[in-house]
């Protein structure tokens, strides 16, 4: 920006600056104006009643004890004592008389009452103050010649425009030097860092060293990078949360297709297995087998019962009944679970514990299914302990936000909380699917947590896993309510 350019930008403040002062000034001094007439004419009014009220009653002693004409003469000597006053007796039954203007019946009325009354000539261009005479039927009229209204306002105007003008101009020449010496080397900043900002880097920042609206300009920019870098992040973060969304789609969607083959492995193979099972029993009890025949049948029979388990539990997580939903206080539903599941958490040295320092929660939910899902929760965080501790359960109300929901929606909630070895990071993603287990050989199935996920999916809620390993795990369950 050359010094041409600045001087074009400091005329064009100059001429803003010129119209508004002396838009501002003339605004200013017309009200002023008026203000000044105004108390100039109420100033002078008050002075009118006053010397009216004052001779008032000497003119009514006068007229009682000397008579009317005595009255008159001492009005009269009294006019001519005030240069500026003029002084007359006005009839109250009539409206012409006197040298100000008509009075209306209402103003008359009002004197007759022993009221005052100020009425102002914009003819004569001089205000007129009554002042009722007691127990004459007259009343005193004071009036003063006024200066014309359009010439008090027309004055004062063109003082206030004078002096702003002498104002403007002297701000003006200085607005100019400063603009020619301040504005320049700003403004190219200014431009540089917009360039940049349009170009996509927000990294930059303006070293503001002035304390004025250039400077100004700089901070709201350097905060509007900012907001544009926090912005940035927001999508970025947003853009996660959406794929972790999605994955919780696709991840409820290879749940169901897992499902659907569980169910048909499950059918297909428990006729098989019920044939199998059937054979062996019948080795194992027929005459005359020997003992290590017999012994094997007993094996391969306990083996297919074990499978055919394992495809009931699958066909329970694939194939579930419709829930049975009744309104449930869901804080009696976990201290049967807990009662029942007592004497295995005391052979494991593990303590459960209820807390119970809030009021009931209810919830529209198939009991015995819930029960289910509870009794898989809290056997899993009792097997993850290596150590004697306590697991924690928590039944509460509360607002959440659902996966793949943008609005958050009220939930009855129960924590189940451990202090065991905790899941991986790696494995977390993997816990509802079927037959995925840590646990070793022999001690579950891995369809607990799979069954658990189709109950409370199948309720309409969503389960949240927080577990750090070698800390514990806690596991909410998500109910609508």
């Amino acid at each position: 920006m050359s010094w041409v350019e600045d001087m074009k930008v400091a005329r064009k403040i100059v001429w803003v600056m010129l119209a508004a002062f002396f838009g501002v000034f003339a605004v200013i001094g017309y009200f002023d104006a008026r203000h000044v007439v105004e108390e100039y004419h109420a100033r002078t009014s008050a002075e009118l009643l006053t010397t009216g009220q004052a001779l008032a009653p000497v003119v009514a002693e006068v007229d009682a004890v000397e008579g009317r004409a005595r009255a008159l003469e001492v009005l009269e000597r009294a006019d001519g004592e005030h240069a500026r006053i003029q002084l007359h007796c006005r009839q109250l039954d009539t409206s012409g008389d006197g040298q100000g203007p008509p009075l209306d019946a209402t103003q008359r009325a009002a004197l007759g009452r022993g009221e005052t009354v100020t009425v102002e000539s914009e003819a004569s261009h001089r205000i007129y103050a009554y002042v009722p005479v007691r127990a004459t039927g007259t009343a005193l009229e004071v009036s003063e010649q006024l200066r014309p209204r359009s010439q008090v306002v027309g004055h004062v105007i063109l003082s206030r425009l004078l002096e702003g003008g002498i104002a403007v101009v002297m701000a003006a020449g200085l607005a100019i030097l400063a603009a020619m010496w301040m504005v320049g080397a700003p403004m190219r900043a200014l431009a540089n860092h917009a360039r940049a900002i349009g170009l996509g880097d927000f990294s930059r920042r303006i070293k503001p060293h002035r304390d004025d609206e250039i400077g100004e300009l700089g901070i709201e920019m350097n905060a509007m990078c900012e907001r544009l870098e926090q912005a940035q992040q927001r999508i970025a973060v947003e853009a996660d949360a959406k794929l972790k969304a999605m994955d919780q789609v696709r991840h409820a969607d290879r749940m169901s297709t897992v499902g659907t083959l569980a169910a048909g492995m499950a059918h297909e193979l428990g006729t098989p297995l019920g044939v199998i099972g059937g054979r062996a029993r019948m080795i194992a009890t027929a005459p005359g087998v020997s003992l290590e025949v017999a012994q094997y049948a007993r094996v391969i029979s306990g083996q297919v019962e074990r499978m055919t388990t394992i495809m009931r539990g699958l066909l329970g997580f694939a194939r579930r009944a419709p829930a049975t939903k009744a309104n449930t206080n869901l804080r009696d539903l976990v201290k049967r679970i807990l009662e029942l599941l007592a004497p295995f958490a005391t052979k494991q040295d593990v303590a459960l514990a209820l807390d119970e320092d809030a009021e009931a929660v209810w919830a529209s939910v198939d009991a015995s299914q819930v029960e289910q899902a509870m009794a898989n929760i809290v056997v899993n965080a009792i097997q993850s302990m290596n150590e004697p501790g306590t697991v924690r359960v928590h039944v509460e109300r509360v607002r959440a936000v659902a996966p793949g929901e943008s609005s958050a929606r009220e939930f009855a909630r129960i924590s189940v909380k451990d202090s065991g070895t905790g899941i991986p990071p790696e494995d977390l993603p993997r816990i509802f699917e079927p037959f995925f287990t840590t646990k070793q050989v022999g001690g579950g199935t891995g369809l607990g947590l799979s069954v658990t996920y189709g109950i409370v999916h199948e309720h309409g809620g969503f389960i949240d896993v927080q577990s750090t390993v070698d800390s514990g795990t806690t596991i909410a369950l998500h109910l609508p309510t």
